[in-house]
């Protein structure tokens, strides 16, 4: 007999090996950001130590703080706060970082501040019961980021707007190949406002085409500004570069919608908790699944073995996000640009349990942990045989 026992301690083993691995590619990772002081060649922004705090000590006035005086070791310390929060909330994320942007080290920091700080604002929704409250606490990171991004030195005193800050504090020290140092702008946020706000209404979206755009508009955005960051190393004419980012841009608005669509399939039980889900409401209509059909299931022995109509449902968002996901492939993204997209092996590997699970949503099979092994194995070696993203 196939002894079950011998292959848990297995995994147990090769799930501890990444870990190590993960953190020894990070500290490797992040021995050297460039630092382009006066008279100064490469320093480590990352690993200057601190034994005296664990906590960042800054400059600030009131809520605001001053980036300019800001050192190494304090820069550091924010910067550890992004590594964790996206390694707690998103490990896959965190994984996909570290082997996208190994040889840059802003670009890394810029992966998981953005991530870090999507987590902190979606959870707004669910920490606040109140929908006003809730527009309040949105609309006060909206103008916050705002005021941030604008200003070249100062920053709201909160640990993933300073984490923003210091970043375009390094990137304007920065002589990029391109000629144009890179920014991060608040212009590539107001759709994601817009997204977010429309999300605190909802109990059930209206139809597939607003899931469509909500998942655009929060993933989506990420992506341009990754794009923007990594091209600024790409020693490119104008005429070029501004091919080669439309290109990657018209991928990265399809990848966004299908990796958005994805996590919310993913986080159906969890919705179904909270009495809501984005399973859409003319598509649940079609099928003749009703809010209490999905909010119910969670709640029988094996949710999902019977609800054929859910599965339906399922079925169709999963075929829409794999028709974005084929369409980002088949366009032509230059080479440097393609681990940007390796987020697709996330919504890979998750169509592919999804379709073995005959789109049970519920199935245990779906989970983070279950999937991650498969995920780091597509992660690292796709790209090695050929496969762009």
């Amino acid at each position: 007999m196939y002894n079950f026992e011998k292959k848990t301690r297995l995994s147990e083993r090769v799930m501890n090996l990444v870990r190590v691995c993960k953190i020894r590619s990070f500290k490797r990772l992040y021995s050297s950001i460039p630092h382009h002081s006066e008279n100064c060649g490469p320093k480590d922004y990352f690993n200057s130590e601190d034994p005296s705090s664990n906590t960042p000590v800054t400059e600030s006035v009131g809520n605001l703080v001053n980036i300019s005086s800001m050192d190494q070791t304090q820069m550091k310390k924010y910067f550890d706060l992004m590594l964790e929060s996206c390694r707690e909330s998103s490990p896959e994320q965190f994984s996909m970082g570290l082997r996208a942007y190994g040889k840059d080290n802003l670009a890394l920091a810029l992966h998981f501040t953005l991530h870090s700080l999507n987590v902190e604002l979606a959870s707004i929704k669910n920490s606040v019961t109140n929908p006003s409250t809730s527009l309040m606490r949105l609309n006060w990171w909206k103008t916050a980021l705002k005021d941030t991004l604008r200003s070249p030195i100062q920053s709201v005193n909160t640990p993933p707007l300073i984490a923003l800050a210091c970043l375009n504090q390094l990137f304007s020290k920065e002589t990029p190949a391109s000629g144009e140092p890179f920014s991060i702008r608040y212009s590539n946020f107001r759709g994601y406002f817009k997204s977010r706000e429309s999300d605190l209404q909802w109990k059930q979206p209206p139809t597939l085409s607003a899931v469509e755009t909500y998942a655009e508009n929060i993933y989506s955005h990420f992506l341009y500004t990754q794009i923007r960051c990594v091209m600024r190393n790409l020693s490119l004419d104008v005429t070029a570069r501004s091919a080669i980012q439309k290109e990657a841009e018209h991928a990265a608005s399809h990848l966004g919608k299908c990796y958005g669509m994805i996590q919310l399939l993913r986080g159906t039980p969890i919705h179904a908790q909270n009495s809501m889900t984005y399973l859409p409401a003319d598509l649940c209509a079609k099928h003749g699944v009703s809010e209490d059909m999905i909010y119910n299931e969670i709640f029988k022995e094996k949710p999902g073995s019977n609800a054929k109509e859910t599965s339906n449902v399922v079925f169709e968002l999963a075929d829409t996000a794999n028709t974005h996901l084929k369409l980002a492939r088949s366009l032509d993204v230059t080479k440097e640009l393609r681990p940007t997209f390796w987020s697709s092996f996330i919504c890979q590997t998750f169509l592919d349990r999804l379709e073995k699970a005959d789109f049970n949503i519920y199935d245990p099979s779906l989970t983070m942990e279950s999937m991650r092994l498969h995920y780091l194995y597509n992660l690292y070696s796709k790209p090695l045989f050929g496969t762009k993203f």
